[in-house]
């Protein structure tokens, strides 16, 4: 398991992580928040290009916006879940 930031910041000081240990670390942190970001990115992009196709299409049901929009993002949810099929 990785340390948490505050965690590898005390082992380095302490002596108990080398440099090198603690700046995988931190590179790992950095990674996975990059990560994180991008998938969160692409959902929101997801969600835009579902809203567009609903809002462009006139024979969709009425619909508020806040409908409209958990409905773009149980599309978006459904295109990431596809995504790792």
């Amino acid at each position: 398991m990785i340390p948490g930031i505050e965690e590898i910041l005390a082992g380095l000081l302490s002596g108990q992580y080398t440099q090198e240990q603690a700046i995988g670390w931190l590179y790992t942190h950095v990674d996975l928040a990059r990560d994180a970001f991008e998938e969160a990115a692409l959902r929101d992009d997801f969600a835009k290009a579902a809203m567009q196709g609903a809002y462009s299409d006139s024979t969709r049901p009425q619909m508020t916006h806040s409908e409209c929009a958990r409905n773009a993002y149980v599309m978006a949810d459904a295109m990431m879940e596809a995504r790792t099929v």
